[in-house]
C-alpha cells in the first residue's frame, strides 16, 4: 500500500475498481481506495506465480494492444499515441481520461500507459531518441529541462503501467513514482522477464 493523501485516480493514473480477484488469478494491477480523501491510498497486489494463463499481449490492432496493461474501466477513455521516426507525437485515438498509452515498442517489447501530465517529458525523450542520443544524454537533457522549468518534475504518486510480452507471455510491471528516486527500468524488465513462460 502507498499512502497518497487527497490524490484522485485521475491524478495518479490508476483504477478505483478492486483488483483483488484479478491478483489471485495472477493479473492484478494497483487500485486506489478512498480517493480524494486524507486516507487515499493505492493498493499494490502481489500476484502469485501463474503456471498457465490465457493472457496474451496480442491484440487485433495497435489501439487495442496499447491499452492492454490497463484495468477494464480505464481502457475506453485512454488516449493512444505513438511517435514517428522524427520523434513527433501522433495521436491514434483521443481519449477522455488522464491516461495515455503507447502500443508495443518493437525495440524493447514494452507497452506503456502513463498519466498525461508526463507527456512533455516523454515527447522530449522521443525527440532525443530520434536524434540518436545516448541514454545518458537523454537523461541529462531531461534533468536540465526539469531544472530549467521547461518541463515539470514528475509528480509524486504517478503510476505508469506497462506490460512486456512477446506473443506468449504477458507480465504487469506497475511502478509508483516518487520524486526522490529514479525508477529502475532494468529491474522492472528483469522482473517481467522472470515471469515469462
Amino acid at each position: 500500500m502507498i499512502s497518497l493523501p487527497n490524490r484522485t485516480p485521475e491524478s495518479v493514473g490508476v483504477s478505483i475498481g478492486s483488483q483483488r480477484d484479478d491478483a489471485l488469478e495472477g493479473r492484478g494491477l494497483p487500485w486506489m481506495m478512498l480517493p480524494g480523501t486524507p486516507g487515499a491510498h493505492v493498493m499494490i497486489p502481489i500476484n502469485p506465480a501463474v503456471k498457465n494463463t490465457a493472457v496474451t499481449d496480442e491484440a487485433p490492432d495497435p489501439i487495442s494492444q496499447a491499452v492492454l496493461p490497463l484495468p477494464d474501466d480505464l481502457k475506453a477513455g485512454a488516449t493512444v499515441i505513438t511517435y514517428d521516426a522524427s520523434g513527433a507525437r501522433k495521436v491514434l485515438r483521443q481519449g477522455t481520461n488522464a491516461i495515455e498509452c503507447t502500443p508495443r515498442n518493437p525495440a524493447d517489447g514494452f507497452t506503456w500507459c502513463y498519466n498525461k501530465v508526463t507527456a512533455p517529458r516523454r515527447d522530449l525523450q522521443a525527440r532525443l531518441r530520434a536524434e540518436k542520443k545516448s541514454d545518458k544524454d537523454i537523461q541529462d537533457t531531461v534533468e536540465a529541462a526539469t531544472k530549467a522549468g521547461t518541463i515539470q518534475p514528475t509528480p509524486f504518486g504517478r503510476c505508469p503501467t506497462g506490460c512486456m510480452g512477446r506473443r506468449i507471455a504477458f507480465s504487469y510491471c506497475g511502478c509508483c513514482r516518487c520524486p526522490a528516486r529514479r525508477r529502475n527500468r532494468s529491474a522492472c524488465r528483469k522482473a517481467a522477464n522472470a515471469t515469462k513462460r
